[in-house]
């Protein structure tokens, strides 16, 4: 079982399936979500944005709702992700000539930045540092490389 086929797993993909529909209403395009939620789930990134049959976007999308406002994120000074779902999903917006947003579900806000252009250019140069970090959404610890993404160009879309 993935980490996302877990109950705590499916109840986060539930609450990113409707910040994609949330913000594709926003951003007047359509959305089409990956494989989310199957046992084998592999994606790397987690939605496709188009407009009038075009895409326009790929996405990794967090919900922090349960843990995480505005304000607090604003303290912190910066999100902190996986690096390898950057690199990954940078890779993907190379290939497919978009860009890659990450959206993060907040418990007060949805935040967005644009994290890297269509040729798969950093738009924003988050701070790597191989760091101890939550494993998943069940719990434990993982080593790993983290990226630490810096809020001045985070937009702001509130609820």
């Amino acid at each position: 079982m993935t980490d996302c086929a877990s109950p705590k797993g499916q109840v986060a993909t539930a609450h990113e399936r409707r910040i994609a529909r949330e913000m594709a209403v926003r951003w007047n395009a359509d959305v089409i979500m990956t494989g989310k939620g199957l046992d084998d789930d592999v994606s790397i990134v987690d939605a496709l944005f188009s407009r009038h049959g075009t895409l326009t976007a790929v996405a990794e999308i967090k919900w922090r709702g349960e843990s995480l406002a505005l304000d607090t994120l604003r303290h912190l000074q910066s999100y902190l992700i996986t690096h390898r779902k950057l690199q990954r999903g940078r890779v993907v917006a190379r290939l497919l000539h978009v860009p890659l947003i990450l959206i993060v579900g907040l418990t007060d806000c949805t935040v967005w930045w644009l994290i890297a252009d269509e040729d798969g250019r950093w738009c924003e140069h988050p701070e790597v540092r191989r760091t101890w970090t939550q494993k998943n959404i069940n719990g434990g610890t993982a080593l790993r490389w983290n990226a630490y993404v810096s809020l001045a160009q985070m937009h702001v879309e509130r609820k």
